[in-house]
């Protein structure tokens, strides 16, 4: 739980770290937003794994104070992962594939 929330936070953090040149083109930036969509993505999903649920559920019945960080992380994961297939797809279809729902 402590390393999955180390990753979430990860991720979450690179956010606005947009790792193209000054100069680079709206095709460079695409490409990153493409990636950084699949990435939030496969992390969603890997959340929904039955695994991943039961042990959320132990930590939570046995009153962790690891699941409540991790917990928020989640729900951030799911808020931007969709937040950006809706932008992206509202903008025009990069050719990203997703199962989510937007």
């Amino acid at each position: 739980m402590i390393h999955w929330t180390r990753q979430i936070k990860e991720v979450l953090s690179s956010q606005d770290a947009l790792q193209t040149a000054e100069n680079a083109g709206p095709l460079e930036e695409i490409e990153f937003w493409k990636n950084r969509c699949a990435d939030l993505s496969g992390i969603s999903e890997q959340l929904d794994k039955p695994g991943v649920k039961r042990i959320t559920k132990i930590l939570e019945l046995a009153k962790s104070s690891y699941v409540g960080p991790f917990l928020k992380l989640s729900g951030q994961i799911k808020v931007c992962s969709f937040d950006e297939i809706f932008v992206t797809y509202s903008h025009g279809n990069f050719g990203i594939q997703s199962k989510s729902k937007a």
